[in-house]
């Protein structure tokens, strides 16, 4: 009986170590990157305008609304958004570039779709049309940034050449990483104490690669930009336990060409005299330049046009289109990240159709009415603000309907989930054509 129960258990023994074996060797055929699943997709700093209607007045504020996503994974993107293509003369719009939010993270488990923050194009003046009864342009929207892609995929320290049914230094193809560049492909090769890898790098976005660790690329973009100034990655490999890799081009600093695709070569020396899988970190930085445009039409004030020139607010479609997709919105109200996190919310001012985002006083919302008239307006809250009002201490549901008289600075408030209260401030003006 102790002889039977002994094969048992041996046999028992075999089976299991057979059994993990196999699942080891099977665990190393996955060649596509160990990382969370927030790490994909090919962009980075998206910009898009969030006013639809185009056609503008002589003697009307443009009010441009731009959004700005993160919709890669990487957190801490540098940079700036430059508006141009119009006549200065005509086109008020401050020449100061617009600053990209300090606080701008990526795609994570908390945020899947990346952060957002919205923008009021700052304006000198309204549009001014001396000559002619029209005026046609193209507005374009450069946006210059910092990036990085982060690739993990897991690779094999093959030791002893004979140890294939621990892992095996097959090639490894990659997809994306959340980032307009990528790793596409991990070659490995075992020489005599050390693991080589050839990295294959690939840019899958729609725009250009700037030169990293580059500042006068920087400086250049968008309007300035050499040929010696692109297409530039600096690349850096790490493995846990390891030391640093000699590597071919031996500054880490990539070339990509006509195509978009650039190689670097690592070798890594092992320091055991064994066979495993752990992960290889290969760190991707770079610059990044994109550019989106806008037709627009200025028209000579006419009495069909005159009262939108007076009233200078947004379309009331650019009004659904700025509240979708963003942290905390009511339909009517959009707030950004940075209003979320530091607030839990935000109120804007709905006049005439149009939504304001107050900024303390310096959004000036021109009106038709004269001086000493009075005007209704609305309270609006994103969805997380619950009471409304022009008192610090809200009562009414939102939205709350009110009247002052013109010109006037006029606070508006609103009453959070969780009690807080949050203001902004709007100045309601008297436009220059009443």
């Amino acid at each position: 009986m102790n002889k039977l129960m002994k094969k048992i258990q041996k046999l028992f023994f075999v089976v299991i170590l057979s059994l993990f074996v196999l699942l080891a060797s099977c665990g190393t055929s996955y060649s596509s990157q160990q990382a969370d699943p927030y790490r994909s997709g090919t962009e980075g700093v998206v910009v898009s305008f969030l006013t639809t209607d185009f056609a503008f007045y002589d003697q009307q504020y443009l009010r441009l609304q731009l959004k700005l996503e993160n919709k890669g994974a990487y957190d801490y993107p540098q940079g700036k958004i430059v508006l141009s293509g119009y006549d200065p003369t005509i086109v008020k719009i401050s020449p100061d570039p617009i600053e990209i939010p300090s606080e701008f993270s990526g795609k994570n488990q908390y945020s899947p779709e990346g952060s957002q923050y919205f923008v009021q194009v700052p304006e000198d003046a309204p549009v001014s049309l001396p000559l002619g009864n029209t005026y046609a342009a193209t507005v374009q929207a450069s946006s210059c940034y910092t990036y990085q892609t982060i690739a993990t995929p897991n690779v094999c320290l093959l030791y002893n050449t004979q140890d294939t049914n621990i892992c095996q230094q097959d090639p490894l193809s990659l997809s994306s990483q959340g980032g307009p560049v990528a790793v596409t492909q991990v070659q490995q090769n075992y020489q005599q104490d050390q693991t080589r890898f050839t990295v294959t790098i690939q840019h899958l976005g729609t725009g250009k690669v700037l030169n990293a660790y580059d500042s006068d690329a920087y400086d250049a973009c968008p309007f300035s930009l050499t040929k010696n100034q692109l297409n530039h990655v600096g690349v850096k490999m790490e493995i846990n336990g390891l030391g640093e890799p000699s590597c071919v081009p031996n500054n880490g600093y990539v070339t990509l060409n006509q195509d978009g695709t650039g190689v670097i070569i690592c070798t890594f020396t092992l320091r055991e005299q064994r066979t495993y899988t752990t992960p290889l970190k290969i760190t991707l930085d770079y610059g990044y330049f994109d550019v989106i445009s806008q037709d627009m039409t200025v028209y000579e004030s006419s009495s069909s046009g005159q009262e939108k020139g007076n009233l200078g607010y947004a379309s009331s479609s650019s009004r659904s289109s700025s509240s979708s997709g963003s942290s905390g919105t009511s339909g009517d109200c959009s707030c950004s990240d940075a209003n979320m996190k530091k607030w839990g919310g935000c109120v804007c001012m709905y006049v005439n159709g149009a939504t304001y985002f107050c900024s303390e006083g310096t959004t000036s919302i021109p009106t038709s009415a004269s001086a000493g008239d009075i005007i209704s307006y609305e309270v609006h809250g994103s969805s997380t603000v619950t009471k409304c009002g022009n008192s610090a201490d809200p009562t009414t549901s939102c939205p709350y309907t009110g009247s002052a008289s013109v010109p006037r600075l006029l606070s508006i408030y609103g009453t959070v989930s969780d009690g807080r209260t949050v203001s902004e401030r709007c100045n309601l003006v008297v436009s220059r054509s009443s």
